[in-house]
């Protein structure tokens, strides 16, 4: 979320936020407490008002989960998802990479 709540990075409206509306976590190895995780984050699809985004996790190198989570543009006041802007659109499409599905597949077991 840290990603989307960039203004910088992804210009959203005014009284608008992203909130997750799905995630799917598939642990493939052991994390421990304390500890560092780096997390490799890009955009898989752009629709009309929410994004996939695809993650994996990272510690000492070894890929220890990999994500997929559906973020919506939801509206403050209604409460409802609502289209995103196409400055949006293409900001968020400008952090895809053409073959990223590719690459998520050949993470799993």
């Amino acid at each position: 979320m840290e990603l989307l709540c960039d203004p910088r990075r992804v210009p959203i409206p005014p009284n608008t936020q992203f909130v997750i509306a799905r995630l799917v976590l598939e642990f493939r190895a052991e994390m421990h407490w304390p500890g560092t995780v780096e997390i490799g984050t890009r955009v898989e699809r752009v629709g009309r008002s929410s994004v996939t985004l695809a993650q994996a996790l990272f510690v000492h190198e070894t890929c220890v989960a990999i994500a997929e989570s559906i973020v919506a543009l939801m509206d403050m006041t209604t409460r409802r998802p609502t289209l995103l802007p196409e400055e949006t659109a293409e900001a968020l499409r400008a952090m895809g990479w053409p073959n990223s599905r590719r690459v998520v597949d050949s993470l799993r077991p």
